[in-house]
C-alpha cells in the first residue's frame, strides 16, 4: 500500500514509517469506474476518501434540480471536509469523472488514527481551515462580481490548484472541464463563459494555446477583477 499512497497525500507527507504504518492499518484501497458515485447527498457518513487517482466532482442539486459544483478534486485531496458532525449527513453528492483509484477509512476507524497520530491531527485542521477560507470567498465573488469577474476569479483559482507556471512568468492552464461544467462551477451558463474567455482573447489578456489550452499571466488577468459595469 505504501508505493501507492508513497508522495499522494500531503497530510502524511511527514510521518515517520512507524506513524505511516499505523495510519496504513486502517485504510483500503478502493477503485470505482467513471461515472459511479462514491456517495449521495444527505446519506450518513460511513467513510472518509483520500483521493489517489483520477478526479472526483463533488455537486449539490438546488429544489430545481440544477447542478451546482462545489469542487472538482484531484489527487491528494481528503473528501468530505465536514465528516465530524455526527447530525449531518455527505454535504454533497460525489461522482467518478474518471476512472479513480481512493484510499478508504471508516468513519470510526479515521477517528481512531487521529487519537493514535496527533501530527495528522494539526494538518488536518490547519487544511480545514483553508478549505473554509476558500469557500468564504468564493460566496463572496459569487454575491459581489459580475459574470466577467467570476469566470476570472475561477480561472485563477484554477491555475493555482493546477497550472503550470512558465520561466517568462505566466501559467499556463489546461481546461480539463467542458465550459458546461465551468459554468456549474459559479452558476453560469455554457454561453457566458464562451463569451467571457472569447473577451479575454480578443483584449489579449489570454492566449489560446491550443482548443483546450490558455496561457496568460495571473497579474494581468487579476485587473479584470477592479470595478467594472455590470
Amino acid at each position: 500500500m505504501d508505493t501507492i499512497i508513497d508522495g499522494k497525500i500531503d497530510l502524511f507527507s511527514e510521518l515517520s514509517a512507524e506513524q505511516f504504518g499505523r495510519v496504513a492499518r486502517y485504510a483500503s484501497i478502493q477503485r470505482f469506474q467513471s461515472g459511479e458515485h462514491l456517495f449521495y447527498q444527505n446519506e450518513a457518513i460511513t467513510s472518509i476518501y483520500f483521493l489517489l487517482s483520477g478526479r472526483i466532482k463533488m455537486y449539490r442539486l438546488n429544489s430545481q434540480g440544477k447542478e451546482q459544483i462545489i469542487s472538482v478534486l484531484k489527487s491528494g485531496k481528503m473528501f468530505p471536509h465536514m465528516w465530524f458532525d455526527g447530525n449531518h449527513g455527505y454535504p454533497a453528492n460525489s461522482q467518478c469523472m474518471d476512472d479513480v483509484c481512493v484510499l478508504t477509512y471508516r468513519k470510526d476507524d479515521f477517528v481512531s488514527m487521529l487519537e493514535e497520530t496527533p501530527l495528522i491531527s494539526i494538518k488536518l485542521l490547519e487544511n480545514l481551515g483553508a478549505v473554509i477560507q476558500e469557500l468564504q470567498t468564493r460566496l463572496e465573488e459569487q454575491v459581489l462580481n459580475n459574470s466577467m469577474q467570476q469566470v476570472v476569479s475561477l480561472l485563477l483559482r484554477l491555475a493555482k490548484e493546477s497550472g503550470l507556471q512558465q520561466a517568462d512568468g505566466s501559467v499556463i492552464l489546461e481546461l480539463d472541464l467542458t465550459l458546461i461544467d465551468l459554468g456549474k462551477m459559479i452558476g453560469a451558463t455554457r454561453e457566458t463563459i464562451s463569451r467571457a474567455i472569447s473577451h479575454l482573447k480578443e483584449v489579449g489578456v489570454v492566449t489560446e494555446v491550443s482548443k483546450y489550452t490558455l496561457q496568460f499571466h495571473e497579474r494581468n488577468l487579476s485587473q479584470f477583477l477592479g470595478p467594472m459595469e455590470k
